[in-house]
C-alpha cells in the first residue's frame, strides 16, 4: 500500500521516517519511497529503492539501494 510519511533525518546513505510503531514493516523489507519536494536546484526527485534496515522508537531507518 501507499503510507504518507515524514522524513525526520536524511544522509548519503539513507534516511530516517517517522511512523507509529504498530506499523513497522519487517527488517530487509524494500520500499518504494517518493519524496515529496523538489531538490534545491528545482529537480524532481526519483522514486528511491530502499531496504529497512533499523526499527526504533519514533521511526524507521530505511538505506539506499544502489
Amino acid at each position: 500500500g501507499v503510507l504518507a510519511l515524514f522524513t525526520e533525518n536524511i544522509s548519503d546513505t539513507g534516511l530516517f521516517i517517522k511512523m507509529p510503531s504498530d506499523g513497522y514493516p519487517p527488517l530487509g523489507t524494500t520500499a518504494h519511497v517518493n519524496l515529496k519536494n523538489n531538490f534545491e536546484d528545482g529537480e524532481e526527485p526519483p522514486l528511491l529503492e530502499m531496504k529497512v534496515v533499523r526499527h526504533a522508537d519514533s521511526g524507521i531507518g530505511l538505506e539506499f539501494i544502489l
